[in-house]
């Protein structure tokens, strides 16, 4: 972003009462760069429970051990680290999908690399689409380096997918670790391995965790309940300010 952006935004809030943020990784960055806690209100984001659900019939179809990723591909998002471990698996029946478009930066890192087998790049998609690629999946990952809160993760759950997503990408704040999935700490190579491997080699708790998921999202990640505590978030600020 420009110099301009960001004064703007700075400025911003500064300005403002309160900001909304949708994890406690953004709100302790706040935090870090002096904005008071009382200020931030904290409601992580929810996602379309009718957009994105679970097709039994398109479950049946699965092959191969499929892990997929949605979202732009780039450093920032740590789809380096997600490559490089797949390739160091070695997992002959498994495939690696990554759905979005592919940061100018990292085609460069793209190009140089070899040996990219059994690794698909799939353009962006419409989400009455991409639920589809979502419920052909076994286990979803996000390696972010920093983010908010990645929505994709969501529409991951509610297609019952178990996610394995990392510390900085908001997704402790809709899942919990070792139920729906993993979350780990980024740049770790090593604890994905482990992670991917553990529900690789064992397909009943990767069945578990995936009904967990959709149970999760299902009951607790609706845009309609998000819609109700922000409501409910407005409604106390008013009430106190009137007092």
């Amino acid at each position: 972003p420009s110099k301009k952006m960001i004064q703007k935004e700075l400025e911003e809030y500064q300005l403002a009462d309160f900001i909304s943020v949708p994890s406690d990784f953004v709100k302790q960055s706040f935090i870090k760069y002096g904005i008071l806690e009382s200020k931030i209100i904290k409601i992580p984001y929810g996602v379309d429970l009718k957009e994105f659900e679970v097709i039994s019939n398109e479950k049946k179809k699965i092959k191969k051990f499929t892990i997929i990723t949605t979202g732009t591909i780039s450093f920032r998002k740590g789809s380096h680290y997600l490559i490089e471990t797949f390739q160091e698996l070695s997992l002959s029946d498994a495939e690696l999908i990554f759905v979005g478009p592919i940061d100018y930066e990292f085609k460069d890192w793209l190009r140089k690399k070899d040996n990219l087998i059994n690794i698909k790049f799939v353009k962006k998609k419409k989400q009455s689409e991409l639920k589809y690629l979502y419920n052909n999946s076994n286990l979803f990952v996000q390696c972010s380096i920093e983010e908010g809160l990645s929505m994709v993760q969501a529409q991951a759950m509610a297609c019952g997918i178990p996610v394995i997503c990392t510390e900085n990408s908001g997704g402790a704040e809709i899942i919990n670790d070792g139920q729906e999935g993993f979350i780990i700490p980024i740049r770790n190579k090593e604890i994905l391995k482990k992670k991917i491997l553990e529900l690789y080699n064992d397909r009943k708790k990767l069945d578990l965790m995936s009904e967990k998921a959709h149970k999760s999202a299902s009951k607790n990640l609706s845009w309609k309940l998000y819609g109700k505590k922000m409501i409910e978030t407005y409604k106390n600020i008013i009430r106190e300010k009137s007092k």
